[in-house]
C-alpha cells in the first residue's frame, strides 16, 4: 500500500503482508490505519484518496459505494480520475 501527496512523492509505503492479502485487511493491520483513528495521519484540512475495498475514516475518503441508489454525478467516478495519476506514477502507463 501506498500514499502519495500531490506532488506524487511517497509519504507512506507499506509492504509486509505478503501473499494474496484483501487489500481492507492491508490498511487496517498497517500503521497508517491507526494514524488516521487517532489523528496523527495528517493535518485536519488534509484528506487521503482511498481504494473502494477501505473503510471509510476521519480523513480517509473512499468512493460511494453503489447499490443501486447512487445519482449519476456520485457514480461519475471521480476518485477513479483522481487515483488514476497515483497509479501511472507507481506503475507506469498501461500495458
Amino acid at each position: 500500500m501506498a500514499v502519495c501527496d500531490h506532488r506524487m512523492i511517497f509519504r507512506e509505503v507499506f509492504a509486509d503482508t505478503a501473499g494474496s492479502v484483501h487489500d481492507a485487511r492491508v490498511l487496517r493491520v498497517s500503521p497508517l490505519a491507526s494514524a488516521i483513528e487517532q489523528g496523527t495521519a495528517c493535518d485536519a484540512d488534509c484528506h487521503i484518496l482511498g481504494d473502494s475495498a477501505y473503510m471509510l475514516l476521519p480523513n480517509l475518503l473512499v468512493p460511494y459505494r453503489e447499490n443501486g441508489h447512487l445519482s449519476a454525478m456520485r457514480t461519475s467516478g471521480v476518485a477513479r480520475v483522481l487515483r488514476a495519476p497515483v497509479q501511472r506514477h507507481v506503475m507506469g502507463p498501461p500495458q
